[in-house]
């Protein structure tokens, strides 16, 4: 009977069941049942008693537990955290919720856009900072740009001719399919594997390699006589710099790596990854991995911007400026009747609330759109002098960084035209090193 029960244990579970953390099977119906800190967290506040912090943590543990999706399959009932990051829930609630507060009366309207920048900061300081990556402020974009579209649809595509709404969803379709195209792939160094990563791991070292005595030995009695190959060979040590690339092929491949310090030495050595990056390339540490050409990490995609999306990226932006003022003047134009050499007259916007959450949407694109101009200015500026965001703000604090930063500039054309054919060197640089023999 026992054996029969476990057997049933270790079956597969229905829609709505899960295996909580201490292995226990439980039921989605069962959320608020048998939490003994829940039952005495209410019991000490009925009582006006303090409640320990210990306590909050264990609800929470046992809440983010028992909080699951039914899934199919017998897979069970899967943890929210398993299935999606929690942090990009909050704005889901939190920017419609905005929009509607300001949308009562002007000053809710001034309030709020002064309030909630400070509050999203303290959240982020409070809450999201520990987080080494989080999902919140792209959950807030997409979330701004669908609501502010689907306001643009319900309450002014109406009042406007077909072929102006046809051209602001194309733009919006853009956008969205240039987002997307951004978080693609921003072009990540591959760790190399089989022969090419020999290739790599002979180009790592720029300081010393140990090579064996037993290999070396019958190398140096055919070599020795050649000096200007190997010279002043004394205890066992070879003075003379000799690329890795040659010392391979003297002693047949046979290197061995030596300790990390080896390779500290090299800008293009990177202690997380262990491989050598190719130029240009840079280390992000919110996404743990290299990228080619590494502009930046940009929170708003949750993806670094580098050689595979950089130009995708871009183009979001450029879409979403330009149609986000086509929207706001074709919006603006239907509540305030928008005339040459007449003040528009929008007093009457928040005498009904469709009206008043229109004007706080124009009023929330343009500022958005603002931001993302001053964006897209400082990339049109570091592009025009083939620069990366990631390569200015090393050689502000290197005079050497910053003279071969200032090498790179070939001239606007040229640049513009790096820019566009995207050309990246995917393998890592030639170094010289010394060889030490044991």
């Amino acid at each position: 009977m026992a054996r029969a029960q476990d057997d049933d244990e270790s079956g597969p579970l229905c829609c709505c069941e899960y295996l909580s953390d201490s292995g226990e099977k439980g039921h989605l119906l069962t959320l608020f049942c048998d939490c003994q800190e829940l039952d005495q967290t209410c019991d000490r506040l009925f009582k006006g008693r303090g409640i320990e912090k210990s306590s909050l943590v264990k609800i929470v543990k046992v809440a983010c537990d028992r909080v699951r999706i039914p899934t199919c399959f017998g897979a069970g009932a899967r943890r929210l955290d398993e299935l999606m990051d929690t942090t990009a829930i909050p704005p889901m609630v939190m920017v419609p919720l905005w929009i509607y507060i300001a949308s009562l009366h002007l000053f809710a309207t001034v309030a709020s856009f002064l309030v909630v920048p400070v509050a999203v900061m303290l959240y982020y300081r409070l809450v999201l900072r520990h987080r080494q990556r989080t999902q919140f402020f792209m959950s807030w974009g997409l979330t701004s740009v669908f609501l502010i579209y689907g306001t643009f649809y319900l309450y002014v595509s109406s009042k406007i001719e077909i072929t102006q709404f046809i051209s602001l969803t194309v733009l919006f379709m853009f956008t969205l399919i240039a987002f997307f195209a951004s978080k693609h792939g921003p072009g990540v160094v591959a760790k190399p594997t089989g022969a090419s990563a020999t290739k790599n791991l002979f180009k790592v070292l720029v300081e010393s390699t140990v090579v064996p005595e037993s290999v070396f030995g019958v190398q140096r009695k055919r070599n020795i006589s050649n000096e200007g190959d190997l010279n002043n060979v004394e205890n066992g040590c070879v003075h003379q710099e000799t690329s890795v690339i040659e010392m391979s092929n003297l002693v047949g491949g046979e290197l061995q790596v030596c300790s990390e310090s080896t390779n500290q030495g090299s800008e293009d050595w990177c202690d997380v990854c262990r491989l050598m990056r190719p130029e240009r390339a840079g280390h992000c540490r919110i996404c743990g991995h290299c990228v080619l050409r590494l502009d930046h990490h940009c929170v708003w995609i949750d993806s670094c911007i580098g050689a595979g999306n950089h130009r995708s990226f871009l183009l979001a932006a450029l879409f979403f400026i330009v149609g986000g003022l086509w929207g706001a003047y074709l919006s603006l134009d239907h509540l305030c009747s928008l005339q040459l050499n007449h003040m528009p007259d929008c007093s009457a916007v928040y005498s009904d609330r469709r009206t008043a959450v229109v004007f706080v949407s124009i009023i929330y694109t343009l500022l958005a759109v603002c931001c993302v101009l001053v964006l897209l200015l400082e990339q049109f500026h570091l592009i025009t002098h083939n620069w990366t965001y990631r390569e200015r703000k090393l050689a502000a604090r290197s005079h050497r960084r910053g003279e071969a930063l200032a090498e790179r500039d070939e001239g606007f054309i040229s640049n513009w035209g790096h820019f566009i054919l995207m050309k990246i060197e995917t393998e890592p640089p030639d170094r010289a090193t010394k060889l030490t023999v044991i």
